[in-house]
Order: C-alpha cells, then structure tokens, then sequence
C-alpha cells in the first residue's frame, strides 16, 4: 500500500466526526487532511499547492483524493487568515454584511463561481496527471444546479462546468448519493442547539467509503465507526469536535496524521 495519503475538501472532508477521508486515511502510514469547513474550490486548490509545497507531492508514496465543494462558495484571506464561510448567496441572506452585499450584488457573477471551480480544478487535476501520483476526484456538494437545472449560464460557463464533471471519477456527489442510498436519514441530531446536521453523519461516510473505496477498508476503518457507535456525543457539534480532534491520533495511533482545525 502507498504511504501517505492527502485529502482535500470542505467539510464533507475534514468534520467533527470521522469522514470518508478518515476510513482511507487510518490506513496509511502517514495521513494528512486538509479539509476546512465552509471551503470553496479556491481554497482548496490553495491548500493543494502549500500541502505540494511543504510535503512534496511524489508518484512513488502517495495517494491524493480532492473532494470538489459548492462552485458558489467564496472564501478570502484577511490578516486573521483564511474566512471560509461558504455559499455567498446564503453567507449574504444570513448575516447582512454589507461588504459582502456589495460584493454580491456588483461584482460577483455565477459565471465567475463556475470559472473559479473549473481553475481550481483543472490546475489540481493536471498537476497530478503531469506527475503520475495516484488520484481520485469526488464531489461533496450537489452542483447540478450548474448544468443548467436552476441556473442560466453562458455558453462558456456550461462548458467549464462539464468539464468539471469530466474529471470527476464518481459523477454522483455525496449529497446525491447521501439523497438516494439512505433517503436523508441517520444524520444526527444536537441535542444542546436544537438542531440537525445536515451533514452525512459519520455512519453514511462509512457506508459512502466502503461502497466507492473498498480497496482501502479495513478493520482499522471498521474500529472508526465502532468506536463512536459507543462514543458520540449528540450534545453539540463543539463538543464533539473537541472529542474527535483530541481522541484521533490517540485512539487510531496516528502520530504523523495532520489535520485542520475544525
């Protein structure tokens, strides 16, 4: 089996409980997750030419898996860092900012969304074709939208987006998939906010890894999801993230694993 293994993505990818990437990664004698709740491809695709720049991407050890986001997200850098807050449309009808209601409104453009996906895409996608390292391109968030179906895009626009879906290995996102295998169930409830995840809950990631990555699990993968069968904590998602972050490299031995603050 290859050595280290990167992955890539929002938080689909990197969450408060064990993902897809997590079931692979356990595997690996060196994992890396570079997941980042609220991410778009911009993002992602940054963090895939520093992880490349500080780790040295190579054909000989390496597995790298890039889990596409939503092509409306927008993420930017300030002094405090990286702000990833995902869909701009939702960001803007949730908090007001009029920065970014400006920026909506002036400046932003569904063709810009679609472009930025299909640059960080293509940039990623052959890079690794160009150096031989095996790769995988899955996509998280339901963008079919994009084709077409509720968005009225420009020629060149519909273009990029096919592309992007060209390069997918899995032309279903997990949401779809999430939608279709397990009809929108099993995904926790926080009982402190009163609230539901509308996130695969780590039992779908389970399910999603095994049915598209077999060859990568095992019955260290196994003991992932067995453990927080007896371990989650359906408090809130800050506590259980907490819990995940402090417990993974102890419970699975992974003294090497980098993972994203989530």
């Amino acid at each position: 089996m290859k050595q280290r293994f990167f992955a890539f993505g929002c938080s689909y990818t990197g969450y408060s409980y064990p993902t897809w990437a997590d079931y692979i990664g356990v595997n690996f004698e060196k994992y890396y997750n570079y997941g980042q709740g609220g991410a778009s491809n911009t993002y992602i695709m940054n963090k895939f030419i520093e992880a490349n720049e500080k780790h040295k991407f190579n054909s000989t050890t390496d597995t790298v898996i890039v889990m596409i986001s939503g092509f409306g997200r927008f993420s930017y850098m300030t002094e405090q860092g990286w702000i990833t807050h995902g869909d701009l449309y939702s960001n803007v009808a949730v908090t007001k900012n009029p920065i970014l209601t400006f920026f909506l409104k002036n400046m932003w453009s569904d063709e810009w969304a679609v472009y930025q996906s299909w640059i960080a895409t293509k940039i990623m996608k052959n890079f690794l074709v160009s150096n031989n390292i095996n790769h995988k391109f899955l996509m998280g968030i339901d963008n079919h939208g994009y084709l077409g179906k509720t968005i009225n895009l420009n020629d060149s626009a519909k273009k990029f987006t096919n592309d992007i879906y060209e390069i997918l290995d899995y032309k279903k996102s997990l949401d779809e998939w999430k939608l279709e295998s397990l009809e929108n169930q099993d995904t926790p409830t926080w009982i402190e906010e009163n609230r539901r995840d509308g996130h695969p809950s780590y039992i779908a990631h389970y399910k999603y890894a095994k049915e598209h990555f077999p060859e990568y699990i095992t019955i260290k993968s196994q003991e992932i999801k067995e453990f927080w069968d007896d371990n989650f904590d359906y408090s809130s998602q800050n506590n259980q993230g907490k819990k995940h972050n402090h417990l993974f490299r102890e419970i699975h031995d992974l003294a090497s694993t980098e993972r994203m603050p989530f």
